[in-house]
């Protein structure tokens, strides 16, 4: 009995005297504030919402054109481009082009979406 008696006093819990019979009977003062305004049950706190969606990102990405392993151009590209529309608009650079003259063809493409596209060409 002491035990709880100290228990209940150390969180601020009054366990004795007129208060602490009272508070197991009677509303406390809020609540009956509460209700003589709104006349209503009281209010129950909601549960915290889920966190708002993340920002989508842009639509539109810078892709580095990399020929023969360094950087000749970048190009503006949706980020949901295919591997075929980023090689035809790369092609049609110039900076690009220039290195496909002389007869030179693409050996190899390497291409990581919304990241970088590399030409080998050889």
């Amino acid at each position: 009995m002491a035990l709880h008696l100290i228990h209940d006093n150390y969180y601020g819990r009054i366990t004795t005297g007129a208060r602490g019979q009272a508070a197991h009977i009677a509303p406390p003062p809020p609540q009956l504030l509460w209700w003589d305004h709104n006349r209503s049950t009281w209010p129950s706190c909601p549960y915290s919402s889920a966190p708002p969606a993340p920002l989508t990102p842009q639509d539109v990405v810078k892709l580095p054109i990399q020929v023969n392993g360094k950087v000749r151009a970048t190009l503006d590209v949706g980020r949901d481009v295919g591997q075929e529309d980023a090689v035809a608009a790369a092609l049609a650079l110039p900076n690009v082009a220039k290195f496909l003259a002389d007869g030179k063809g693409v050996k190899k493409v390497i291409f990581v979406p919304a990241k970088i596209l590399n030409l080998i060409v050889g």
